[in-house]
């Protein structure tokens, strides 16, 4: 099909352009300290 051609032809992007293909990208942080929390669970 049309997009498969175009998935398999695209060259890599980067994280950030995620976005465009509609996958989120969680970004969650503590309240208290400011810091990213990254778990399996999160992801």
């Amino acid at each position: 099909s049309r997009l498969e051609s175009f998935i398999k032809s695209r060259s890599e992007w980067c994280i950030s352009r995620q976005r465009a293909w509609g996958v989120p990208i969680p970004a969650l942080y503590h309240r208290e300290t400011g810091e990213a929390i990254l778990t399996k669970e999160s992801v």
